[in-house]
């Protein structure tokens, strides 16, 4: 093909092998590990909605808002497979095909401006991870229909303005906080009018409205306004109920114990921009910002990698993130790259006061932000040898990352499980075997009558194996501490007494639990089973 008489160009082609490359890595990736208590709490909730139970009303966990999109996804994987059966490797597949059309729409929307950098940018968002959990979880979707949102706008174009506010209604159901955007929103039409028209914001509103309407419908499909109402003062999570000063102190001692000294080297390389990007020429500060960069980047890739195995790969962003954030403050006229910047930032921010999972969770956001680095360091005219190498050492620790680290895994991948919702999956002999005596003693608590069951446990994929409906306030048990997980329960049983499940006690629970406990008194042991106790 002669490229140069031709609407392709030659990135194409390079964008198309790096994209098969990817794709090569992700379904590599996507049959590793069994997984996490949090990728099968994610997909639980689509299956207790499937299965008939009410939002807000069945279940009080504060997370149960993506049961909007996880229980289409539910319905399409069982209208194919016929029931659960690999349904943890279904939806890592989702996952792969929502990355990956949200790095083509990343390609397709500045490959005319920036070509090569195009790529990086995609590849960038592609190859990235949160805790390396493979999943459509409330962190990933806030990010990608955000991302989408922003990519999707364009200005005096009312259909892709009512779609950039379609995707920001999605973002906002997995992260309520980003609902706060919306002043921005108006805040532009007031004062920006340039940016964003009065039909403009018109569009978008409406697009939010249209989610906002779909997903009420959801949730009053299945239970009246009056018992949602009187079921929302439950919705809470004792596990990030810390308030939002403290939540910003510890997360922040956390950055800092993470980093160490290389953090200190972060915060020169900020203050040094930001103090003498006058008095010095901005070259100098570039290449102190380069320098820096590079060191902290190969520190903590390398050197100093934090809690690999718990997703800590995630804090090469910050590096990369505060690069890019010095290259906006110097160079980068462009609004728009500037504005999704800064939406990026905002998002991290919002994260960082409400999350107690501390930076492996609200860094996470900043992929956008170091997706646009990627674009805004391409505009500086001069030598740019340096910014290229850095860019290809952040893509390169993100590709290793996603080939070899796996969230809590075993780094041993032997056996494949045969059957149940991790089929397809492989993992340790040991793994294996414990998986399949647990999916041995659901199969026959599945043979008893009554519809529900209730597992303490934290093996969330265990609701996944039964055809009973959830019978507890939540999948996944979230709390800390033993007397809480019992006083919610308790609460939750006195308000669903019609329920009555059979109560299966895993032997691998994380609380010390036992038959002589006052609490487990109130229900009537059955039988030892193979992997724990059931009681009803």
């Amino acid at each position: 093909m002669d490229l140069k008489h031709s609407k392709f160009k030659k990135e194409d082609l390079i964008f198309l092998i790096c994209f098969l490359l990817i794709i090569c890595i992700q379904c590599y990736k996507a049959r590793l590990g069994a997984g996490s208590k949090d990728e099968h709490f994610y997909i639980s909730l689509g299956y207790r909605f499937y299965k008939g139970d009410a939002l807000f009303y069945d279940d009080w966990h504060i997370a149960q808002m993506i049961g909007f999109f996880i229980t289409p996804l539910v319905s399409l994987f069982r209208s194919v497979a016929g029931n659960n059966e690999g349904l943890v490797l279904g939806f890592r597949y989702f996952y792969i095909i929502f990355t990956l059309t949200i790095g083509i729409c990343i390609y397709l929307k500045f490959r005319k401006q920036y070509g090569i950098s195009a790529i990086l940018a995609s590849c960038i968002y592609m190859l990235f991870t949160p805790f390396q959990i493979m999943a459509l979880s409330y962190n990933t979707m806030s990010v990608g229909f955000l991302f989408l949102a922003l990519l999707v706008y364009k200005r005096h174009h009312l259909l892709r303005l009512f779609l950039s506010g379609m995707f920001y209604g999605c973002a906002v159901i997995n992260t309520p906080y980003l609902a706060l955007g919306y002043i921005v929103l108006i805040y532009l039409v007031v004062k920006k009018k340039n940016i964003l028209s009065i039909r403009g914001f018109i569009s978008i509103s409406l697009g939010i409205a249209t989610i906002a309407i779909s997903f009420l419908a959801f949730v009053f499909s299945r239970e009246s306004l009056n018992s949602v109402l009187s079921s929302i003062k439950y919705l809470v999570d004792p596990s990030h109920s810390t308030s939002i000063p403290e939540l910003f102190a510890i997360n922040g001692f956390r950055l800092l114990q993470a980093f160490g000294l290389s953090f200190i080297l972060l915060v020169f390389e900020l203050v040094y921009a930001v103090v003498f990007r006058r008095k010095y020429q901005e070259r100098k500060v570039l290449e102190i910002t380069n320098m820096i960069t590079c060191i902290v980047l190969v520190y903590i890739g390398l050197i100093h990698p934090v809690d690999i195995y718990k997703g800590g790969f995630i804090y090469v962003l910050l590096p990369f993130y505060l690069m890019g954030f010095i290259y906006v403050l110097l160079l980068s006229k462009d609004f728009y790259l500037n504005f999704c910047f800064g939406v990026s930032t905002f998002h991290a921010f919002l994260l960082s006061i409400s999350s107690n999972v501390g930076p492996r969770s609200y860094l996470g956001p900043l992929i956008i932000a170091c997706s646009i680095t990627a674009l805004i360091i391409s505009q500086y005219n001069r030598n740019k040898k340096w910014e290229n190498i850095i860019v290809l050492v952040f893509v390169a620790f993100l590709a290793f990352y996603k080939i070899t680290s796996i969230y809590l895994g075993s780094n041993e991948y032997s056996v494949k499980i045969a059957e149940g919702p991790l089929k397809g999956l492989y993992d340790s002999s040991e793994i294996v075997e414990n998986y399949n005596k647990t999916l041995n003693d659901i199969h026959y608590i599945d043979t008893l009558d009554g519809d529900y069951i209730n597992c303490i446990t934290f093996n969330t994929w265990e609701y996944l194996a039964s055809n009973k409906q959830c019978g507890t306030n939540s999948t996944y048990i979230y709390f800390w501490y033993k007397d809480q997980y019992e006083n919610a329960y308790d609460l939750y049983a006195s308000i669903h007494q019609e329920k009555k499940p059979w109560v299966y006690l895993d032997y691998q629970t994380p609380f010390d639990i036992d038959e002589n406990d006052d609490w487990m008194k109130q229900f009537i042991k059955v039988k030892e089973l193979e992997n724990g106790i059931l009681y009803q």
